[in-house]
């Protein structure tokens, strides 16, 4: 049901827009779940939305972000990972402090060009030794 639905705003969406450049899966399930969102992706073809298995298989992290659009997809397709809890700290934070505005005037730390987590870096290089690992067993 959940694939069904955000088929139905996927296609409403391009209808309204007119076009389609990108289609992005953020959050738990959409950074992590390959599964749904290859019956998500199943049958957008007609909308240009192209989307390489193997790819979307291996896209399973929350530390990095990836491009799991075919190579003749119209429609780039990424996954790029959420930070929700660093977003409460800093509302909270702000709140406290009385310094809060309405989000959209609100500067988080992540805005600024120089931000990294650095904590997502190092996870990422974990999980990159892991899956060599992996590789070297399998070959």
């Amino acid at each position: 049901m959940e694939a069904y639905h955000l088929k139905k705003y996927i296609g409403a969406y391009a209808a309204v827009l007119g076009r389609l450049d990108a289609l992005i899966f953020t959050a738990g399930v959409g950074e992590m779940s390959n599964v749904i969102r290859a019956k998500i992706l199943e049958g957008l073809e007609i909308l240009g939305i192209r989307y390489e298995p193997e790819k979307n298989r291996l896209a399973r992290t929350r530390n990095a972000e990836s491009d799991i659009s075919a190579a003749d997809s119209k429609v780039k397709i990424f996954i790029i990972p959420t930070d929700e809890e660093l977003v409460f700290v800093e509302d909270v934070v702000a709140l406290l402090e009385g310094n809060y505005d309405i989000h959209t005037n609100f500067k988080y730390s992540f805005q600024d060009k120089d931000y990294k987590n650095l904590m997502r870096e190092r996870a990422y290089e974990e999980e990159y030794e892991k899956a060599k690992k992996k590789t070297k067993h399998i070959i």
